[in-house]
């Protein structure tokens, strides 16, 4: 069976890759998304359009015309860093209030709902593996918008809303400013020295390709019992394992120096998610890879651009 479905945010690190996998399982996809990807460009049932978020009458518009079976929510301020306050709230909590609300007026009850949300509406929780009935407890803005989108998704409970948290998911094509692709190409270019914030935060790193899967299956499957899904693998990997996994997989070794300015106030020191029940929904089926070999594909994507 094939749907119709709204995929906002198509142009982003988790878009992009959930964009391709609908247009080739043929369903009829309108792309929320300021850029085009060249490997859309054989997929005749891939839309693209652009309009904000914040253009609720345009956002109206596009959902009234295309009638949208399932929507994938994914556009959204995703940096914990980002230095606008009101931007981050304008665009994750309002923005999703109005497409939620285009929903409402033009589309039947029971439209799928996919909405990301973060790991970081747990904070600094003090587990080991954090399960989806931990409290909210988040540790910045972005998160507490996050947490402020789920409360309000609760308004709309005529439709089937679905939430992933994604945890740090990495791999090619993510952008240099965040820590992972900035540590690979610090390495993959012999950079003499690295300046780093604190190596000893603990964080549960999934691979893009999985977890755009994970979206996939969230928005085409019936048979989704909870409703809300860690986006993780349960495993933790310090800040110092992924440089040294870097050093093995380069053979260099720069000069790490650690640059206060770079450790965040309320560092999060651990953030690794349970996948108990991620694991039953993919009932076997994909896995994430492991750390190691999802830095060893950036590195080699880096090294490839850069011939």
């Amino acid at each position: 069976m094939t749907h119709k479905i709204l995929v906002t945010g198509a142009g982003g690190f988790i878009g992009r890759h959930v964009t391709e996998i609908l247009g080739k399982l043929g369903h009829d996809v309108m792309a929320m998304t300021r850029r085009e990807f060249a490997e859309w460009a054989s997929l005749k049932n891939v839309r693209p359009f652009s309009v904000s978020l914040l253009d609720k009458e345009g956002l109206e518009n596009i959902i009234h015309t295309f009638l949208p079976d399932i929507v994938i929510h994914l556009a959204a301020i995703a940096s914990p860093t980002h230095n606008d306050i009101m931007e981050i709230f304008q665009t994750n909590v309002k923005g999703s209030e109005n497409l939620l609300e285009g929903l409402r007026k033009h589309c039947p009850a029971g439209t799928r709902v996919v909405l990301t949300s973060t790991a970081g509406v747990y904070g600094n929780a003090p587990l080991k593996n954090i399960p989806e009935n931990t409290p909210y407890s988040p540790m910045n803005y972005y998160g507490l918008s996050k947490v402020t989108m789920e409360l309000l998704a609760k308004r709309y409970g005529e439709f089937d809303i679905r939430i992933l948290r994604p945890f740090n998911i990495i791999g090619v094509g993510q952008k240099e400013n965040f820590l992972i692709p900035k540590l690979v190409r610090a390495f993959a270019s012999r950079q003499p020295v690295l300046k780093v914030g604190n190596l000893e935060t603990v964080r549960d790193y999934t691979d893009v390709l999985f977890g755009s899967e994970v979206f996939v299956q969230m928005a085409l499957r019936d048979d989704c019992a909870d409703k809300i899904l860690n986006l993780c693998s349960g495993y933790g990997t310090a800040g110092g394992q992924i440089v040294e996994y870097l050093r093995q997989i380069t053979g260099y070794s720069p000069e790490i120096v650690v640059d206060k300015s770079f450790i965040r106030r309320g560092e999060i020191m651990r953030l690794v998610g349970d996948s108990s029940r991620l694991k039953a929904f993919m009932n076997n089926g994909s896995k994430p890879l492991k750390v190691k070999d999802i830095l060893a594909q950036m590195v080699t994507a880096f090294e490839r651009q850069t011939a």
